[in-house]
C-alpha cells in the first residue's frame, strides 16, 4: 500500500466515494483550487459523532406520519483541513483501505492526530495507526522508525505525574514497543544533559573569571552583565539551580 497519489498531486476525484449523497469542498494541497466531491452521509455519521452532527443537522428534519427523521445536509466544507489526512480518514470511513498508507510520514501522523482530535474519531484509525507503526518497527523500515524516534526525542515532554507526553493526542494510542520507548527516554536524558552543559560551563567560566568573552576596558563590569543575563535566562527557563536531567519536564526543543 502506498500513500494516495504519493507520486503526484491529489486529484479532484480522489474524494468521490460510492453511494455519495453529500457534497464536500476540499482545497487540494498541490494547488489553490477547491474541488467538490461526494461522500456517503451514513459512512460519515458512523465514523464521527462530530460529522454526524454536521451531516444530520437538528434543523434539517422531516416530520413523517409516525416519526421524525434526519435529512442529510447538501454540502460540507473541509477546505480548512489538511487534504491528505482528511482523505485517509474518509477512505477508512468508507472502507476503501487500498489507498491507506502503511508507512506514513510523522508529519502526516500529526495531521491525522489533529483531525482525529477535532472530529472525535480516534477509534476510526486506531487499528490502522497501530498497524502502520508496528509494521515499520517489525520489518525494519529504518527511515520511518528513525524519523519518528528523532521527532519524539525532540518533542517528548514529561507531565506533572511523571508520564511521557508524546505531543500527540491520547499518547497511549502510540503502539511503540517498550524497548524503543526506553531508548527514546535515555537519549532524551542524555541530550538534556548535553544542553545543560552549554550554559553551565559558561557560568563556571564567568565565576572563575576565565570566560575570555569580554575584551572591553571594563572587563569585570562586562562579565558581571553577561553573567547576570545568563543567570536570568536560566531562571526564566526554570533550570536554575542546575536540575538533574530527569527533573526537566520540558521538551528538548523547548530547552534548546
Amino acid at each position: 500500500m502506498v500513500e494516495p497519489n504519493a507520486s503526484g498531486p491529489l486529484k479532484t476525484d480522489d474524494f468521490t466515494f460510492d453511494c455519495g449523497d453529500v457534497d464536500i469542498k476540499v482545497k487540494l494541497s498541490s494547488e489553490d483550487t477547491i474541488t467538490v466531491d461526494k461522500v456517503s452521509s451514513s459512512a460519515m455519521a458512523m465514523a464521527s459523532p462530530v460529522w454526524r452532527k454536521f451531516v444530520y443537522s437538528p434543523l434539517l428534519r422531516i416530520q413523517g406520519e409516525h416519526s421524525t427523521r434526519g435529512v442529510p445536509i447538501k454540502e460540507l466544507d473541509f477546505t480548512e483541513d489538511d487534504p491528505l489526512a482528511l482523505l485517509i480518514l474518509l477512505r477508512v470511513a468508507h472502507l476503501r483501505f487500498r489507498g491507506v498508507p502503511l508507512s506514513p510520514s510523522f508529519e502526516l501522523l500529526v495531521q491525522l492526530a489533529t483531525l482525529c482530535d477535532e472530529y472525535d474519531c480516534v477509534d476510526l484509525v486506531k487499528p490502522w495507526f497501530h498497524t502502520c507503526l508496528l509494521i515499520a518497527w517489525t520489518f525494519g523500515m529504518e527511515k520511518s522508525v528513525e524519523s519518528l524516534t528523532k521527532k519524539l526525542v525532540r518533542e517528548l515532554s514529561i507531565n506533572e505525574d511523571g508520564k511521557a507526553n508524546f505531543g500527540i493526542i491520547e499518547g497511549d494510542i502510540l503502539p511503540i514497543p517498550q524497548s524503543l520507548i526506553e531508548d527514546i527516554l535515555k537519549v532524551r536524558l542524555a541530550t538534556i544533559d548535553l544542553l545543560l552543559d552549554i550554559p553551565y560551563s559558561r557560568m563556571e567560566l564567568y565565576e572563575t573569571k576565565r570566560s575570555g568573552v569580554c575584551k572591553s576596558t571594563n572587563k569585570e563590569r562586562c562579565e558581571i552583565l553577561c553573567y547576570g543575563s545568563l543567570l536570568k535566562g536560566l531562571q526564566d527557563t526554570g533550570i536554575w539551580p542546575r536540575p538533574k536531567a530527569q527533573d526537566v519536564l520540558i521538551s528538548v526543543n523547548q530547552l534548546s
